[in-house]
């Protein structure tokens, strides 16, 4: 992502508001970095494909799952598939009667998996018609960000909960996945490198991220792809050379089978 610096903050929560609930956007053009800042924002995702970058992490969109952005966060939006969800954006003082919730807000990973998502949804459909009602209660929409905060502590996946030894070679592994994917493609190259094994990183990267390692690679690369075709003017030839592809044949193949977009028109949506 580019430096916060130069990335421009948008404020989708007026200044005298505390709390806003919306529908996502049914919209699937690229966002450009952002953030927000002065409130918390979670999204319910029920569907949808791609990718939303959050500072320097790239989590692949896997629904249904909650994402959380904290005050000041830089992040943006890559979708192949059409998003259907929730937004609730809320400042920190609506919890100061909720001090459980205000705790486990903190504790919240940026991503969680859901297994069931009817009874979070329907806390979010609750809270929207709230919020839309003429008859908005305040305190009503609180109570209501108290009840998602305890579900979502609930589910989250903390990492925190695995095996330590597992963590840290999975760590170590994204780690150097980020420093040579461009020049390292093979789940058995990395494997090596780390005095492990193959079916040890799959384990790691199964257990913890519910993705094998093969993918954690491939997750890398399009990324790069992106950031080179979102950021700079590079021909897709020039970029296929940057990522070691063999031609900018094989490249387009491959882009186009991880996002659904051909370079060119990944990069006709910016």
């Amino acid at each position: 992502m580019k430096n916060k610096q130069d990335i421009p903050l948008k404020a989708k929560i007026e200044t005298h508001q505390w709390i806003k609930v919306s529908r996502m956007k049914e919209v699937i053009k690229p966002t450009r970095p952002h953030k927000h800042d002065g409130y918390f924002e979670i999204i319910l995702l029920r569907e949808g494909a791609g990718f939303h970058t959050i500072d320097d992490a790239a989590y692949e969109v896997l629904t249904p799952l909650v994402h959380l952005l904290k005050p000041g966060q830089v992040h943006c939006w890559d979708f192949t598939q059409i998003p259907k969800g929730y937004v609730l954006m809320f400042k920190e003082e609506v919890l100061q009667n909720y001090s459980a919730a205000r705790t486990k807000l903190y504790e919240l990973q940026p991503e969680i998996r859901l297994r069931d998502i009817h009874e979070l949804s329907a806390l979010f459909e609750q809270s929207l018609q709230a919020y839309q009602s003429d008859r908005n209660s305040d305190e009503m929409l609180y109570a209501y960000l108290n009840l998602i905060i305890l579900k979502l502590s609930q589910h989250s996946n903390d990492l925190t909960l695995s095996n330590p030894t597992t963590l840290s070679l999975l760590y170590t592994y994204k780690k150097l996945v980020n420093q040579r994917f461009a020049d390292l493609k093979l789940v058995s190259e990395y494997a090596e490198a780390l005095h492990s094994s193959t079916a040890r990183l799959n384990e790691a990267c199964q257990t913890a991220l519910g993705k094998n390692a093969s993918t954690i690679i491939k997750e890398r690369i399009v990324l790069e792809a992106k950031n080179l075709l979102f950021h700079t003017n590079k021909t897709v030839t020039e970029i296929a050379t940057d990522l070691r592809f063999s031609d900018a044949s094989n490249f387009v193949r491959f882009f186009k089978s991880h996002t659904g977009l051909t370079p060119h028109k990944y990069r006709d949506l910016i």
